[in-house]
């Protein structure tokens, strides 16, 4: 509901790594403290964009981090 705090938690993260992975108190709120986040950037010279998922710290992580790589090459492949 509040497109101004995720930019804040995408902004946030300075890792490397092209996927990124937060939840509980590293989201920097408490009401999202049993929130867990999975996401990548997508850069390209005239725009960017975030792709990623919401939901339970509980995530099936080894399940959806090669679902956001995979959706992430894809949107590359269509981008050139």
């Amino acid at each position: 509901e509040e497109a101004g705090l995720l930019d804040e938690i995408f902004d946030s993260v300075t890792s490397q790594n092209p996927i990124h992975v937060i939840y509980g108190a590293e989201l920097g709120n408490p009401h999202l403290e049993p929130i867990g986040l999975i996401f990548t950037r997508i850069d390209w010279p005239d725009h960017s964009a975030k792709i990623g998922v919401i939901g339970s710290m509980r995530f099936p992580y080894d399940q959806v981090i090669p679902y956001i790589k995979y959706f992430r090459g894809l949107i590359y492949e269509l981008g050139e």
